[in-house]
């Protein structure tokens, strides 16, 4: 569950089971903003709109020799008011061990063909061109216990031209049953901490919002089972 800058809300639902010698996955996602202020190309207030998203994944992920290899189906829905849309995607990643403390990753997000209406609406366009792929390059140095993990990424986004996203993260296991996390997602800090307990993950983090520099605080809880 999070609370998110400027008025919006967010939460998170999912579970992971093994099957057919990997592991499957089911979640949902869903996030909402009330009261958006609508106005006018003149900048006059034509009124209020709501706005709402929610997100249904099916992943499936498993490993041959010293790769991980997944795949994940993505559906949406979306409300603008009383206009709604919908779209789907499809993400397909890699993970392989180079050497016993070297991980590299390469994933491809988003691949879809992008959100329309779902029906009909005077001036309202057919097609929404939201659904670019995003490719992204990460490699992970880890300590031998795994204690300790350093992260960089880079991020490219195809819909937005010579535009390229660089995160640095850290994550440090303080004892058996506690780890803490800082990073850096561009320019924008974050920070949490995770402790386990009789099975249970119980989680905090702290970023900052990349729409408007405002702050976001998600917690989190994970049972294994």
């Amino acid at each position: 569950a999070a609370m998110l800058d400027i008025e919006r809300e967010a939460g998170f639902a999912g579970a992971a089971f093994s099957m057919f010698g990997g592991v499957m996955g089911v979640g949902a996602y869903s996030i909402q903003s009330k009261d958006i202020e609508s106005r006018d190309e003149q900048g006059n207030l034509l009124g209020k709109l709501n706005y709402s998203g929610s997100v249904g994944y099916l992943s499936y992920g498993w490993v041959s020799g010293v790769s991980s290899l997944g795949v994940s189906l993505k559906v949406l829905y979306e409300k603008i008011g009383e206009v709604g849309y919908y779209g789907g995607g499809v993400d397909v990643g890699t993970q392989v061990e180079v050497i016993p403390f070297i991980r590299v990753g390469f994933v491809v997000m988003d691949i879809g063909t992008g959100l329309k209406p779902d029906k009909r609406y005077d001036s309202i366009s057919d097609e929404y061109e939201f659904g670019s792929p995003s490719i992204k390059l990460s490699v992970a140095l880890t300590s031998r216990q795994s204690d300790f993990v350093a992260a960089l990424s880079a991020v490219r986004k195809l819909e937005q031209e010579d535009e390229y996203e660089v995160n640095v993260g850290l994550s440090y296991n303080v004892a058996r049953n506690m780890s803490i996390y800082v990073g850096l997602n561009d320019s924008l800090f974050t920070t949490g901490m995770s402790v386990h307990f009789f099975g249970i993950e119980a989680a905090y983090a702290f970023s900052y919002d990349r729409i408007d520099s405002g702050y976001n605080n998600i917690v989190s809880l994970t049972v294994g089972l």
